[in-house]
């Protein structure tokens, strides 16, 4: 087998991997896809998504998930906190139009994700 064969195999057990782990968690992410993709910028999740589906709540980090998907819409409800999941590619597609998408390119970075088409 060739090395490039070997290389495409196990990108896509990582790419299954992660979505497998992403929807587990209850985040949805997307990986880039094989061909480029042009890069919209980075996504405001507190406006385009917190501030949109769930008024009143911060988009935060969670301390116990802080990686690039530990994003969470929080409302403190009187000493409790109530936590939201985020779409980050709902947020992308909100703040840059139709087609949009959100990917993170670092697993252990919060702040890596970015939008494309």
């Amino acid at each position: 087998m060739s090395l490039h064969k070997t290389i495409t195999k196990f990108k896509t057990a990582a790419l299954s991997l992660v979505f497998a782990v992403s929807a587990v968690l209850g985040v949805v992410s997307t990986a880039l896809p094989a061909h480029a993709a042009a890069l919209l910028g980075g996504v405001d999740l507190q406006t385009y998504y917190c501030d949109v589906y769930h008024p009143g709540t911060a988009a935060v980090i969670l301390n116990t998930q802080h990686n690039a998907v530990g994003w969470r819409c929080a409302y403190d409800a009187g000493g409790t906190t109530i936590l939201y999941t985020i779409s980050v590619n709902t947020a992308c597609s909100n703040e840059y139009g139709s087609g949009a998408y959100g990917a993170y390119s670092d697993y252990n970075n919060p702040y890596s994700w970015k939008c494309y088409r």
